[in-house]
């Protein structure tokens, strides 16, 4: 089984800067953290890239077995984790894509055996129910799976939050990936219509959208296969799992003082060599 992990420079990526964390030394630390432990773990690893976001890896020294770079001209780049999904696409053998943001400092034997596996369930009823209300309002067109799922399967919009997806059935994964990227692109005009929109006048935004693909139509394609979904955390939105040990930082959690602290400590013992380098490339 594979690793694969994926960098897609989005179109606020200035504004974002550093896809959230603070300083660049706490991104390259992340990358460099998240990586070294799946090196140890899986048989090798695969980057998936534009051609910007390979170079900013490659000049922190983040190195993988494989790289396929991603061209940015083939999907809408208003859609920042498409580029992730595109990754999905292209896999033909058992696979694990982790998020650079997600540190499997143990591993469940589970992650190897699943046909379906992802980091967990996510409750976002509000959330998706926001989402769905900007489609109809502008005219996207749900898939009839995504629309059976949240009128008859769960009326509560439960999706699963993709830190980590892969499986020993990559088939499945790919049937929704290509659903997904078939979504974004066939309703270019009404996203159109949102970024026309001032933002109080819609119920989410774009950002926002991404998600609810990422997650909600993900549950509803693998339910309408009958594709059991293994859930690697047991609690839904459990971010922080000590058995098997576990971190996904999320949003503001990039930014927690404590947490990055125990992520520098945690890179120092498993690998000081890389710790020290960019500790002194990257001074404060």
């Amino acid at each position: 089984m594979k690793a694969v992990y994926s960098y897609i420079i989005a179109p606020w990526e200035q504004e974002r800067q550093f896809s959230g964390f603070g300083t660049e030394r706490d991104f390259v630390a992340a990358w460099a953290l998240s990586t070294h432990l799946s090196k140890r773990r899986f048989d090798s690893t695969h980057l998936y890239a534009d051609q910007g976001g390979r170079e900013i890896l490659e000049k922190a020294g983040i190195t993988f077995d494989e790289y396929t770079t991603l061209d940015r001209s083939s999907r809408d780049e208003r859609w920042w984790s498409m580029g992730k999904v595109e990754a999905y696409s292209k896999q033909t053998g058992p696979f694990l894509h982790i998020d650079f943001d997600v540190f499997m400092v143990d591993m469940d034997e589970k992650v190897y055996n699943a046909e379906v596996i992802c980091q967990g369930v996510d409750i976002l009823t509000d959330f998706n129910e926001r989402c769905i209300e900007l489609c109809r309002e502008v005219g996207a067109i749900l898939p009839d799976y995504v629309e059976h799922y949240i009128k008859e399967v769960r009326k509560d919009h439960v999706g699963h939050n993709t830190g980590i997806i892969g499986g020993t059935n990559p088939a499945a994964i790919v049937a929704y990936a290509k659903d997904a990227l078939k979504f974004v692109n066939d309703n270019k005009l009404a996203w159109d219509i949102v970024l026309a929109k001032p933002p109080r006048e819609i119920p989410c935004n774009i950002r926002e959208l991404c998600v609810m693909v990422e997650q909600l139509f993900f549950s509803a394609k693998m339910h309408s296969l009958d594709q059991e979904i293994t859930n690697y955390l047991v609690t839904p939105g459990h971010l922080l799992c000590s058995s098997p040990f576990y971190l996904h930082l999320l949003g503001t959690l990039k930014r927690d003082k404590e947490l990055l602290g125990f992520l520098y400590a945690l890179l120092e013992q498993k690998d000081p060599e890389r710790y020290n380098e960019i500790i002194t490339k990257y001074p404060i």
